[in-house]
């Protein structure tokens, strides 16, 4: 099988996979003889998926969806072609955008490999098998009154179990991509309500060593306070109220004021501020 590149794929029999003769520019297997390719069975077992996906790695087709439980496996060409593959019925269906039928979906059943490799090649190729069908005006399938708008040959059939599986499949596709629109919307409201939460947890912590540093300073400053009245009673202590004359602690005060400025009568033992005083004390009262 030729690819749209220089490598050439190899299909072994009984053996899934392919093999090819050029990895880049090295050459892998050099062909020696051939003969022609002998057309598989229409009716034969299904395909592997191993086989249909190195099919599709050869035509660089993008696996978008399979589901074992309908056995289909889905890819899109480059152009945005859609290939459905049921690989146990061997019937290949394609969407396609016709230039003048419009949205258009072909199904081939009992393809063989050849026709399965056309068809990745080139989803419009004819293999002169299936039916097809066109969606309607406002884009459904179907005609308003329940009855398709087909192109059917004599010998042909439309198999609708395969169309409306065709349609749960591109249902699936549409349900798993809002789904993971809406992870990402999910995702998107975490990250900005964690980052919210982490602001809101700094600014509290920046509140929080505000107000601590506020009520340090507060604690300072009323120490401070303390310290200062403290120091002026100790100050106040110290002074004499007569000459104000400062001394090294109470004591020295007292003894200095009751040797400087107090006056004794040896008769009463009155305490007079001044020797005038004490004179006139003691000739009032004779206390001579």
């Amino acid at each position: 099988m030729k690819s749209s590149g220089p490598t050439t794929f190899y299909r072994v029999t009984d053996l899934d996979g392919w093999v090819f003769d050029l990895r880049g520019d090295g050459v892998m297997m050099q062909l020696i003889s051939s003969r022609p390719l002998v057309e598989s069975q229409p009716h034969g077992p299904g395909w592997s998926i191993e086989f249909i996906r190195g099919m599709a790695s050869a035509f660089e087709l993008e696996e978008v969806m399979f589901n074992e439980a309908s056995k289909v496996i889905s890819f899109k060409s480059d152009t945005n072609e859609r290939i459905n593959v049921y690989y146990t019925t061997r019937t290949v269906g394609t969407a396609i955008n016709h230039p003048s039928q419009g949205q258009t979906q072909m199904f081939r059943r009992n393809c063989t490999d050849e026709e399965l490799r056309e068809i990745m090649q080139n989803p419009r190729v004819h293999t002169g098998k299936g039916y097809k069908k066109r969606s309607r005006v406002n884009g459904g399938y179907g005609s308003p009154s329940g009855h398709y708008n087909c192109q059917v040959d004599e010998d042909q059939y439309i198999d609708e179990v395969e169309d409306y599986r065709n349609k749960l499949l591109e249902y699936d596709m549409e349900e798993e991509i809002l789904a993971q629109k809406k992870m990402r919307a999910l995702k998107a409201i975490k990250a900005i309500d964690d980052e919210r939460a982490d602001e809101a947890a700094a600014m509290q912590s920046k509140i929080n060593a505000r107000t601590e540093e506020l009520k340090q300073m507060q604690r300072e400053k009323e120490e401070a306070e303390r310290q200062r009245l403290q120091a002026a009673e100790n100050l106040i202590r110290r002074t004499c109220n007569v000459c104000h004359q400062l001394f090294v602690n109470e004591h020295a005060k007292n003894q200095h004021y009751r040797s400087v400025h107090t006056f004794e009568c040896n008769h009463c033992y009155k305490d007079f501020n001044s020797r005038h005083a004490l004179n006139q004390h003691k000739n009032a009262c004779g206390h001579l």
